[in-house]
C-alpha cells in the first residue's frame, strides 16, 4: 500500500512536470506572432520586466495580445512555478476593482 502510493505520488509528480514544460514552451515571447517594429518594441520592455518582480499593467483593445503577454512575462520571471490567474478586469465595476487591487474600502 505504501509503495503504492508512493509510486503514484511520482506519478502525478512526472505529469505536473511535463504540463508545466508545455505551457512554458506555449507562452513563450518566441511564440508570438508578427514583426512589425512595435510588437518588437513591446516584446523587449516585457522581457526587461519579467525578472524584475514588478507589477505590470497591461492594457489594449480587446484581442490585441494582453492574456498572451501577461503569460509571457509570467513565464520568463522567477514567478513562473507558481500559479497565474487572469482576470478580465473589464467585468469588474471600477469602485470595487481599485477596492480589490489597492486594498481600501469605499465609503458611502
Amino acid at each position: 500500500m505504501v509503495v503504492e502510493r508512493a509510486a503514484e505520488k511520482g506519478r502525478r509528480r512526472r505529469r505536473v512536470i511535463e504540463r508545466e514544460r508545455r505551457v512554458g514552451q506555449q507562452y513563450r515571447f518566441e511564440s508570438m506572432i508578427g514583426e512589425s517594429a512595435e510588437l518588437k518594441r513591446v516584446q523587449q520592455l516585457a522581457r526587461q520586466v519579467a525578472p524584475t518582480g514588478s507589477t505590470v499593467r497591461l492594457e489594449g483593445p480587446t484581442g490585441s495580445g494582453k492574456e498572451l503577454f501577461a503569460q509571457a512575462i509570467h513565464q520568463a520571471s522567477e514567478r513562473k512555478l507558481k500559479a497565474f490567474v487572469a482576470v478580465n478586469c473589464s467585468a469588474f465595476p471600477r469602485y470595487l476593482l481599485e477596492s480589490e487591487l489597492f486594498d481600501y474600502k469605499m465609503v458611502v
